[in-house]
């Protein structure tokens, strides 16, 4: 009964295997959507380890072990199918997997910006029509916030473009860790950035927006072991949008007159610009 306890001992380490491999499958990124291609290489993972417990099980009950062969023949074919079976599924699954990863990368870079990892303007355009629905529907405020870095050309002509987009960077980093996860902030252009707040009103706005300034004047940005002085400049609106898209439009410009004022005022400050409370 050697042969027997050696080809069990084989079969139980590739059920094993097999098991690390369904592991594998299936663990990375429990909470990302799982696409078509990684769901069908988990099914073949599973089938996979299915087969070899049902060989294994099979190798510890067997009453009829014939010792001139290491492993009976009808075993030898179920395994032989399911393995082809398994090969083909996987194969398929891992070419399904790298279209559906070049399609999510094409998306990604439709709707981010490349530099900051933010949305782009393209998303903005797309996602605001759902923002102002949902402000009308529940009758809440929708506020906006027109953020600017101050005198960001000085910064590219005294230390470089590589060190301003390094402020870009921390300077999207900032906001966003400032926001609320229901808050949306895009790059609006350059140096600019808008953020969209749903159901918040003037008050709330300026307290965030003040938030935020005080975190990005409160460090420097760090760049080649040097410290680059940062402020931004906050321009805030608000209001409940009409049925026109230009409502939205409009509450927008109205961010970017407040921005205006505060770039006016002396930059590194966040002001207002009242809106009426009824639909714009």
């Amino acid at each position: 009964h050697d042969d027997l306890l050696r080809n069990t001992l084989v079969a139980a380490t590739q059920g094993l295997m097999a098991f690390m491999l369904l592991r594998q499958a299936w663990g990375p990124g429990l909470l990302e959507r799982r696409l078509t291609g990684r769901w069908v290489l988990i099914g073949g993972a599973a089938m996979l380890f299915g087969a070899l417990v049902c060989r294994t099980l099979f190798m510890v009950l067997a009453s009829d072990w014939d010792p001139r062969y290491n492993v009976p023949s009808h075993v030898q074919a179920f395994t032989y199918f399911i393995v082809m079976a398994v090969v083909l599924i996987n194969s398929m699954g891992f070419v399904l997997m790298q279209m559906e990863r070049a399609i999510e990368q094409q998306r990604s870079l439709a709707t981010h910006d490349a530099l900051t990892g933010l949305y782009n303007r393209a998303a903005l355009q797309d996602l605001l029509p759902m923002y102002g629905a949902q402000a009308r529907r529940r009758g809440t405020p929708l506020a906006f916030l027109m953020l600017d870095i101050d005198h960001f050309k000085q910064v590219n002509d005294e230390h470089g473009h590589l060190a301003g987009d390094q402020v870009l960077k921390e300077v999207a980093n900032r906001v966003r860790h400032g926001m609320r996860q229901s808050d949306f902030l895009a790059r609006f252009g350059g140096e600019e950035f808008l953020a969209v707040l749903p159901a918040t009103d003037g008050a709330g706005a300026l307290v965030l927006a003040e938030k935020i300034r005080q975190s990005i004047e409160a460090e420097p940005v760090r760049f080649q072991e040097q410290g680059i002085a940062i402020t931004i400049s906050v321009g805030v609106s608000f209001g409940i949008p009409g049925e026109s898209p230009k409502s939205l439009e409009e509450l927008i410009a109205h961010s970017d007159q407040a921005l205006y004022a505060a770039k006016s005022g002396g930059r590194n400050c966040v002001r207002l610009n009242s809106v009426p409370s009824q639909p714009v």
